[in-house]
């Protein structure tokens, strides 16, 4: 089974790919240049798919860094305002 690390870089079995391809009923029995392709094209759609798992965790990220300065703003100026 191939199993994709967050850097990008398959798992154990990187070089068995075809085995979690979806699999077409127009695959060529010796695997020809369709083969190929499609699994050129799995790969990159996983790495892909991190790209916008890590853009998401990086805008969440972001928001919370906001949330954090904002209230970080908020009590600091309570506090001028006690002295």
């Amino acid at each position: 089974m191939f199993m994709l690390q967050r850097n990008g870089e398959g798992g154990e079995d990187d070089d068995n790919i075809e085995d979690d391809a979806p699999e077409s009923d127009d695959e060529e029995e010796e695997g020809g240049e369709d083969d190929a392709l499609t699994q050129w094209c799995y790969k990159h759609m996983m790495n892909l798919d991190w790209f916008v798992i890590d853009m998401a965790q990086s805008k969440s990220a972001e928001a919370e860094m906001d949330a954090l300065k904002d209230e970080y703003h908020q009590r600091v100026a309570a506090l001028e305002r006690k002295e």
